[in-house]
């Protein structure tokens, strides 16, 4: 990556992924061409569609919701793992780095 991202936070180096915001991730692959250039081989509506059900229950979580997890999202959030973890075991993506 290692470019600069203009976004709500002002201009912000970017050295990877992790240095997005999930909303700027979001962005960046709502587009095709951002897509495209993870080379992945799957449904671009569908898995916005999934990231965006994953961002929401985070906004919950991380904003305070006292409410707890429901068991839909508990297995919405570990299927979405699994398949994050698949991804990155077939070499589709990379783990972010320090974790």
């Amino acid at each position: 990556m290692g470019r600069v991202c203009k976004s709500r936070r002002g201009e912000t180096s970017v050295a990877g992924p992790a240095d997005l915001t999930f909303g700027e991730i979001m962005k960046l692959l709502g587009t095709d061409d951002g897509f495209q250039r993870l080379g992945l081989r799957m449904d671009r509506p569908k898995f916005v569609a999934m990231l965006d059900s994953v961002r929401k229950i985070r906004n919950d979580v991380m904003h305070f919701d006292p409410d707890p997890l429901s068991r839909d999202d508990i297995i919405l959030l570990n299927n979405f793992a699994k398949g994050m973890r698949t991804l990155r075991r077939v070499g589709a993506v990379e783990a972010a780095r320090g974790r």
